[in-house]
């Protein structure tokens, strides 16, 4: 593979991890108002997580998006494994549960990728 062929790679690798981050951030907001719609307590754990977890994919997919780094992709990744802090213990979780690490591990697959691209000497 030549030089120019990475080049384009990696970058659409970190296009893809932006837009992977752009897409969590959105979720878990639209994810945050259902909960604020539907919870007597939603200032709760679980609910101050997701909205930590909606502004840090924001701002860093934003931040990818303007100054793509090696940086900037592990943040995105430590955000989305931050998220996971709102889910209890495994006995009780339940299809929605199940479906939030299911997509939080599906929405990450790009920014794993995007870092092991540019690990590579």
């Amino acid at each position: 593979m030549d030089e120019d062929e990475l080049e384009a790679r990696i970058h659409r690798a970190l296009f893809a991890a932006s837009l992977s981050l752009l897409t969590f951030g959105v979720f878990t907001a639209i994810a945050v108002v259902g909960w604020f719609a539907t919870s007597p307590d939603p200032w709760s754990w679980p609910g101050l997580v997701a909205i930590g977890a909606t502004l840090g994919a924001l701002v860093t997919s934003a931040k990818m998006w303007r100054d793509p780094s090696r940086e900037a992709v592990a943040i995105g990744i430590c955000v989305m494994l931050f998220s996971l802090l709102r889910v209890g213990p495994f006995p009780s979780w339940g299809g929605t549960t199940i479906a939030l690490v299911g997509l939080t591990a599906l929405l990450m697959a790009p920014l794993v990728f995007a870092l092991v691209l540019l690990s590579r000497p």
